[in-house]
């Protein structure tokens, strides 16, 4: 039976709490989010007709913790004289987010990635994206994915700072 989570974030000293709710089946989970990590505090299960469902949610001594990174993305922002400043935000093995920081004229080189999605989301200001065949000036607040394979980079072509936030998935190897 498919559930979705209902989450009540209760943000230590803080009583702001946010709820999302379904008309489908819901796990309610209550979360006390602590600076380091994330503890399952309490749990109601029960589906829209009030049916207790205790099979979905482990017992007490099962339960993980959950560290949480937080990021304020705008505070990571850093620029270098000689070339483009990529400034890591997160990285698995799986996954990476970088902050790329270009001063006026600066580019990323394009190059491609055979396996791997790169999603490039600007921040402040404006480039030149190329995608492919394809050259487009982006602005803040627009994105566009570069896929697998395809040929893709970045330049700075105006007076002003260029932030884009860049999101790659699998992480190249």
């Amino acid at each position: 039976m498919p559930f979705d989570v209902v989450r009540k974030l209760k943000i230590e000293d803080s009583p702001q709490e946010v709820n999302c709710l379904s008309a489908r089946p819901v796990i309610a989970l209550t979360f006390c989010l602590k600076p380091a990590a994330t503890v399952i505090e309490s749990a109601d299960l029960y589906d829209f007709k009030g049916i207790y469902h205790p099979q979905v949610y482990p017992p007490a001594s099962e339960r993980v913790w959950i560290d949480m990174k937080v990021v304020n993305v705008i505070q990571q922002v850093q620029f270098k004289s000689e070339k483009m400043n990529k400034v890591s935000l997160f990285d698995t093995d799986r996954f990476f987010c970088d902050v790329y920081c270009l001063e006026p004229g600066q580019v990323q080189k394009v190059h491609a990635h055979e396996g791997s999605d790169k999603i490039y989301y600007l921040l402040v200001g404006k480039g030149k994206v190329t995608v492919g065949s394809e050259e487009k000036e982006l602005a803040a607040g627009e994105m566009t994915l570069a896929p697998s394979g395809e040929a893709h980079g970045v330049v700075n072509h105006t007076q002003e700072p260029l932030v884009i936030l860049v999101f790659m998935a699998p992480k190249p190897q």
